[in-house]
C-alpha cells in the first residue's frame, strides 16, 4: 500500500498503485510513502508527519498501540524509549456523515466517491460495511470500521439499505411470495407490490396501516 504525501502542508492521500501516473498528475509538491497492507507508515522520529488536526492511529516502540487521536496530541520526536512512535496510520474521510441503516442515510448516486460507505460482498461472503478511500478507475481503496483495509471492485460493492428500504424489500417479498408471483408469472408484481407497499406507508388505504405508526 502506498500514500501520496504533500510535501508542505503533510495531507496524506491514498495512491492505487497507479504511484507513477499520480506523481505525473499531481507534481512535485508530493512525495510517496510505502505502507504495509494496513495502511502503517514507519515513522522515523523526525517530527509530526501530518497536518496538525488530522485524526491518526500509531504504534510505540514497545508495541502499545493508540488512536484514533488527533496528531496534535501525539509526541513524535524520538528519545530512544519504548514510548517512541516507530509507525502511525492516518484517518481517511473513514466516518460516515450519518449513521448507516438509519432513515435518513445519504442515498447513492450510482458512482463511487471518496466517503461514500456501501457494502462488500465478495462471492457469497457479506464482508460488512466500509467506506471509499480512493478509487482507480473500477477498482477501490477500502476501510472498515476497525482500521483493516482492503480492495475491491465496483461488481462487489452495493449501497447501504436504510432502515426504511429494508423494511419495503420484506414486505414487498412477502407480498409476492402470498401472491404466488415469485417466478411465475402469476399475482403482483414487484413494482404493483411496492405500489401497495407505498399506499399503506402513507395512508392512502383507509383502515390499513404499518406496524409501528400512529
Amino acid at each position: 500500500m502506498e500514500y501520496l504525501i504533500k510535501r508542505k502542508t503533510k495531507e496524506h492521500r491514498i495512491s492505487i498503485g497507479a504511484t507513477f501516473v499520480d506523481a505525473v498528475r499531481l507534481g512535485p509538491d508530493w512525495r510517496i510513502a510505502i505502507a504495509d497492507a494496513d495502511g502503517w507508515i514507519n515513522h522515523d522520529g523526525m517530527g509530526r508527519p501530518l497536518p496538525l488536526d488530522a485524526g491518526v492511529e500509531y504504534r510505540l516502540r514497545s508495541g502499545r498501540q493508540f488512536g484514533p487521536v488527533s496528531s496534535r496530541h501525539v509526541a513524535w520526536r524520538h528519545y530512544g524509549h519504548a514510548d517512541d512512535v516507530v509507525a502511525y496510520r492516518p484517518i481517511l474521510a473513514d466516518k460516515p456523515a450519518e449513521p448507516s441503516g438509519e432513515p435518513g442515510a445519504p442515498e447513492w448516486d450510482g458512482e463511487w466517491k471518496p466517503g461514500d460507505r456501501c457494502r462488500w460482498q465478495e462471492g457469497g461472503t457479506c464482508r460488512g460495511e466500509h467506506t471509499i478511500l480512493a478509487s482507480d478507475g473500477d477498482m477501490h481503496w477500502i476501510r472498515d470500521d476497525f482500521g483493516g483495509y482492503d480492495m475491491a471492485s465496483s461488481s462487489e460493492l452495493f449501497p447501504i439499505r436504510t432502515a426504511a428500504q429494508r423494511a419495503e424489500d420484506e414486505a414487498v417479498e412477502a407480498m409476492m411470495d402470498i401472491s404466488g408471483g415469485v417466478g411465475t408469472g402469476l399475482g403482483v408484481s414487484e413494482e404493483e407490490a411496492k405500489a401497495i407497499y407505498r399506499a399503506i406507508r402513507d395512508g392512502k388505504i383507509p383502515g390499513v396501516k404499518l406496524e409501528g405508526s400512529q
